[in-house]
């Protein structure tokens, strides 16, 4: 095959491709950013939830049940004692790793909300040079 019949290949694909945009009635006009859906506030409300349930607790409370109660208690303390060497390290890493998921989290909010008024300047701006 040479350079030609590439070239040709390339403008039939091209016609194609605007035949179909003329028969699905796709528009030419940009797509505002206001468009676009985005649920913020729940973003927000996650983020918040997050925040306030970061901390994993390396224990929850004992509990004792049945007759065998008090002794089902005192193995399970005895069982932490002996795990406690490795569940505490595990618990501090996942509440750090989740302090800074958060943090991300928040970056990327601002960085969001940042965008969007950019974005809705430009489109204003857009709106503006068209009317002129």
């Amino acid at each position: 095959m040479d350079k030609i019949t590439k070239q040709v290949n390339v403008e039939e694909i091209m016609a194609e491709i605007r035949k179909e945009i003329e028969e699905k009635g796709y528009r030419s006009d940009a797509i505002l950013f206001s468009d676009i859906p985005f649920c913020a506030g729940r973003f927000e409300e996650n983020i918040g939830y997050l925040h306030d349930n970061f901390s994993v607790a390396a224990y929850r409370p004992l509990g004792s049940g049945g007759k065998l109660g008090a002794l089902n208690t005192i193995r399970k303390k005895i069982l932490r004692k002996l795990i406690k060497f490795y569940v505490e390290p595990v618990v501090e890493d996942q509440n750090e790793n989740n302090k800074l998921m958060i943090a991300c989290l928040n970056d990327l909010y601002f960085d969001m909300e940042t965008m969007r008024k950019k974005v809705n300047a430009l489109e204003d701006e857009l709106k503006e040079l068209k009317k002129k």
